[in-house]
């Protein structure tokens, strides 16, 4: 396993200030803005993760450009808020009060209120797995889904759940001890410490692992997921190619 400070640690001294929208502030009228196709590209994608960093917003969809993210700040249709790492501020964006009008729904606004440091922390780490998959992938698309998972990625005609560990062991275990759970699975951890307590359940799961750092560093694709077989994880692409060196000495 690769030794790796994740920035998205949860060992980091967070704390995140969150901007709430008033009750009593209304949408803007008499205010006609040419809707821009990624701006809805853009609304579609925070509907479905909740939240973004700001460089992870304008690398995905922005193609880089600050001018339009600030662009869609002053609309209104997102909304910065300061998330702090220890002495850094990291700005991160959820829905504005136009965004919801856009997306004609009020249950995008102030969603955020409850959610705790370590739960921005998931769901700014499934974005960094959509980034990872983007850079590679044509084919795939994401989706809400219910806890203790944080998203749902199609691949093709295969979906899986994503499951983000950031101080939610316990949660998850619960989840397990109480549910029968059969769906293809992606987790994600910083180290595989962390799933000591659920090592129980992943030889009956269809699971594959990956680490923070495996996101972070330019690890192929097809080189970044771990199996748990025999009771720990091995790199799968390893796994594969003693397999079939074994399958070549037979013959």
């Amino acid at each position: 396993m690769i030794e790796f400070n994740s920035p998205f640690s949860a060992f980091h001294e967070w704390n995140i200030n969150w901007q709430f929208i008033p009750s009593s502030q209304e949408a803007r009228k008499n205010c006609i803005y040419h809707e821009r196709e990624y701006e809805g590209r853009v609304l579609e994608a925070l509907s479905k993760v909740g939240v973004m960093g700001a460089v992870q917003l304008s690398s995905l969809y922005l193609k880089k450009d600050k001018k339009k993210l600030k662009d869609m700040r002053r609309k209104g249709l997102i909304l910065r808020h300061d998330l702090k790492r220890n002495n850094d501020v990291i700005p991160v964006y959820t829905i504005g009060l136009e965004g919801a009008m856009r997306l004609r729904s009020n249950q995008f606004i102030n969603y955020w209120f409850h959610w705790s440091e370590y739960d921005l922390l998931q769901r700014l780490t499934f974005v960094r797995f959509i980034q990872k998959l983007s850079q590679t992938m044509d084919e795939f698309s994401f989706d809400t889904t219910h806890p203790p998972f944080i998203g749902k990625i199609k691949i093709k005609d295969r979906l899986f759940q994503v499951l983000v560990i950031r101080n939610n062991e316990d949660e998850v275990l619960d989840y397990f001890n109480n549910h029968t759970f059969s769906e293809p699975l992606f987790v994600i951890a910083e180290h595989e410490v962390y799933l000591n307590k659920l090592n129980s359940f992943w030889p009956h799961i269809k699971v594959r692992m990956t680490l923070d750092a495996d996101l972070h560093y330019k690890v192929p694709l097809s080189e970044m997921f771990y199996i748990f077989d025999k009771g720990k994880w091995e790199k799968e692409y390893l796994k594969r190619q003693e397999i079939n060196k074994k399958r070549a000495a037979s013959q």
